[in-house]
């Protein structure tokens, strides 16, 4: 585990040029904040494109090293041309509660240079996704989170905000914007999709 958060710190770490969006120099998507609530706030993302892995589990800490270090290979040059791609953040998972295990998607995203055609990946378990505009409700909090039933009281929190017939219950995303060794000042946010559902294009 030493090694992945030795990994995380150096990636998280490297600083780029300053777009409008970014988390201590490492860059993340522009959005538009459409409107502020207590408790949460709209946003608009443009489309995006990330690389994506899924995984199932009872919780998401049993399959997350193997998971984030097969993306980990891809921007650091395992995809077929060879390429290196700066980390944007936050990491996003999207998990889906199931009765008995959980399933998780843990994405990456895209540097807007590569939106249009992404290096292909060479592990098969990876793949790329296109997401178009999308409006998420997001709820932002700090500290480390240690436990997923944090996760899960915080979106618990946020569904309640929300009218019923804008959201989709059956799912949410979390979004982590720092590294594992960064223990104070920490960004967390819980973010669900809102109605009408957008799709994803797989690539």
């Amino acid at each position: 585990m030493k090694v992945v958060f030795v990994i995380l710190f150096a990636i998280f770490s490297i600083s780029r040029a300053e777009p409008n969006c970014t988390r201590n120099g490492v860059s993340c998507p522009d959005y538009e904040v459409l409107e502020n609530f207590d408790g949460y706030e709209k946003r608009r993302y443009p489309e995006v494109t990330l690389v994506s892995i899924n995984g199932t589990a009872r919780e998401r800490r049993r399959i997350i090293r193997r998971l984030i270090l097969r993306l980990y290979r891809y921007i650091g040059g395992f995809n077929r041309e060879h390429t290196q791609i700066e980390l944007m953040v936050p990491v996003r998972t999207l998990k889906v509660p199931g009765d008995v295990r959980n399933g998780y998607t843990i994405s990456f995203f895209l540097p807007k240079e590569y939106s249009s055609n992404p290096p292909i990946p060479l592990d098969s378990k990876v793949f790329l996704q296109k997401e178009p505009i999308t409006d998420y409700a997001v709820r932002s909090f700090g500290n480390f989170v240690r436990n997923e039933s944090i996760w899960d009281k915080e979106a618990e929190t946020l569904f309640g905000l929300l009218p019923e017939d804008e959201v989709d219950t059956s799912n949410y995303f979390w979004a982590v914007y720092d590294p594992p060794v960064r223990l104070r000042n920490r960004l967390n946010e819980v973010w669900v999709r809102l109605s009408p559902q957008s799709q994803n294009l797989i690539l």
